[in-house]
């Protein structure tokens, strides 16, 4: 009985030359099929981790009422408390603006005080707390927020990232640029420093920069800018034209002379 062998470049060709070298090369095979595995269960999980992750952001922004239009005044600009309240009501789009709250945000240094004392540099932020604070409100992860405490006392939040990197306690005092001692009652962190990115990108910088969360007449004590802010934020209605109103705010700051970046 004569048998044929299947052409070359047909389908029973290349099947039966596949099963011979399937059962003599089994070993590698199966090597070859079990890194195949592990590599897309890796790649699905990592996967489905970015997805949790993004949700996750989404809702901690949502529950510390991240802003939707932030107004920085250029470096060494400084206006008036409540005209930069004026400027929003003033716009065609005030009635689309959902919550609004000045700040204070200075650059400064911090001296951690104690055995391991480091200086370092520091961002002073001025706000209110609280029910109080509309927009990017802080987080108190330890400790108590400095609420009942009396203007003239300088109370804040440590930034949570810093004190665990440079391994400070819940509460205690740190001093700031120009020999004057704050106390802080907590650790906590605000929506827009979730994440540090140091200034050439580093991405292990939590310990380069101290952020120091303070009562607004607390920051304009400490930098000398009484009754002086810098800094404002807000949130939009949900059917809101965003491009629009940072138009319109960016129109209505130039008009009264002010050099700022209106950013979404």
């Amino acid at each position: 009985m004569v048998t044929s062998s299947p052409a070359p470049g047909s389908g029973r060709f290349w099947l039966r030359w596949s099963w011979r070298d399937l059962r003599s090369r089994w070993v590698a095979v199966i090597a070859i099929a079990l890194v195949l595995a592990i590599g897309t269960g890796v790649y699905a999980g990592l996967g489905s981790t970015a997805e949790w992750r993004r949700q996750s952001n989404d809702a901690s922004f949502a529950v510390l009422s991240m802003h939707d239009l932030r107004v920085t005044l250029s470096p060494g600009t400084f206006v008036d408390q409540n005209l930069l309240l004026t400027v929003v009501r003033s716009i065609d789009g005030a009635s689309d603006v959902d919550a609004v709250a000045e700040r204070l945000v200075v650059d400064s240094q911090v001296d951690t005080g104690g055995a391991g004392s480091v200086l370092v540099p520091a961002r002073l932020v001025g706000m209110t707390f609280g029910s109080d604070q509309p927009v990017d409100d802080v987080w108190v992860r330890d400790g108590t927020a400095p609420l009942g405490f009396e203007r003239d006392e300088l109370v804040g939040v440590l930034e949570a990232k810093f004190a665990d990197d440079r391994g400070l306690p819940d509460t205690g005092s740190i001093v700031i640029a120009g020999g004057r001692s704050v106390a802080y009652t907590g650790l906590g962190v605000a929506p827009e420093d979730f994440y540090y990115e140091g200034p050439e990108g580093t991405i292990f910088a939590q310990g380069e920069l101290a952020i120091v969360y303070l009562p607004l007449e607390s920051a304009q004590a400490i930098s000398g800018r009484s009754e002086a802010v810098n800094d404002l934020v807000l949130t939009l209605t949900e059917d809101a034209d965003r491009d629009a109103i940072e138009a319109q705010l960016d129109s209505a700051i130039s008009d009264l002379g002010l050099s700022a970046t209106v950013s979404n």
